[in-house]
């Protein structure tokens, strides 16, 4: 128990001390307690005596409580939270830095960096496109074709376009990934899912088993096969997002083409079928479309067009 000292101050500069706070007075001015001088110098034996009654009991009772354990426990309850709040800060800050690396990287989606991997897989698939548009009729390019990175310049124009596949890409992942159709639509997630299947093939054909179509798949092959696969099991299943057709729906769709059996117009019943099956796949196309327009894409095109140069020069 702390017992704080008052001190009083005569007009003539003499202190006075007692107990519970320190003021001073002079001839024009009032203590805080609103006692007078002479009140305070005839408590001052008092005070001292109560002060030291009062150290005495708060030291008994210190000894009574156990306040040591108590010391300890609290010591061992500050460390705790000292701990808890270092891993968060450390959380943070790991966040942040990742952040910051994607916010710094040429090309991020939805705040997520794009990995080297995926964009070159994306320049690879367009760098044809691009060089029959930069070289058409089959005319031959210079050693410095993929050297120039200005604006209009076939490394320029491949980046444009590899952006582009890979906002499809990952728009058509996300999509059969929000339905559950696959786990992850990461990168990542296709690059595992490739070599699994080649491992499977592989072990298929070690075991004398039947392995259907090819017995490897390079990437582009199996990133063309997977989708087609994803998709039917996508517009399959009417319990998939925007699946469940209505008979409305069913019936404009077959108005809007022409349909027909043995070169015959046909009706809605015997094309039914198809017609809720090309309704499901245009739908599914729009919700890619859809998600694509609605990604939130940072992009630094001239680093992105020194990356193709660097890649394919």
């Amino acid at each position: 128990m702390r017992v704080n000292e008052e001190v009083h101050e005569e007009p003539d500069g003499r202190e006075l001390r007692g107990s519970n706070a320190v003021t001073r007075t002079t001839p024009h001015s009032v203590t805080a307690s609103g006692r007078n001088c002479k009140m305070a110098r005839r408590s001052k034996s008092m005070t001292i005596v109560a002060t030291k009654a009062a150290s005495q009991s708060a030291r008994a009772a210190s000894k009574k409580s156990g306040i040591p354990g108590l010391r300890k426990k609290t010591l061992i309850g500050v460390v705790s939270v000292l701990v808890v709040v270092l891993v968060v800060v450390g959380v943070f800050l790991c966040i942040h830095h990742t952040r910051m690396e994607d916010a710094g990287a040429p090309l991020s989606i939805d705040g997520s960096a794009v990995s080297m991997d995926e964009f070159q897989f994306a320049v690879d698939s367009v760098k044809n496109a691009v060089l029959i548009e930069k070289a058409p009729n089959g005319s031959s390019v210079g050693p410095d074709f993929w050297a120039d990175t200005a604006e209009g310049s076939a490394s320029y124009t491949a980046a444009e376009k590899a952006v582009e596949v890979v906002k499809q890409r990952d728009a058509f992942y996300q999509v059969v990934a929000d339905a559950g159709v696959i786990d992850s639509p990461s990168w990542e997630a296709l690059y595992e899912r490739f070599e699994k299947e080649n491992v499977s093939r592989q072990s298929g054909q070690s075991s004398g088993g039947t392995v259907y179509g090819l017995q490897a798949f390079d990437l582009p092959t199996f990133v063309t096969y997977e989708q087609g696969v994803l998709e039917e099991q996508y517009v399959s299943d009417s319990r998939n997002p925007g699946m469940d057709v209505t008979e409305d729906q069913i019936q404009h769709y077959f108005a809007s083409k022409q349909w027909t059996v043995d070169d015959q117009p046909a009706t809605l019943e015997q094309v039914r079928s198809n017609v809720v099956n090309d309704l499901r796949r245009s739908i599914f196309e729009e919700m890619v479309a859809k998600r694509q327009k609605e990604m939130q894409v940072s992009m630094d095109l001239p680093s992105l067009a020194a990356q193709v140069a660097g890649l394919l020069g």
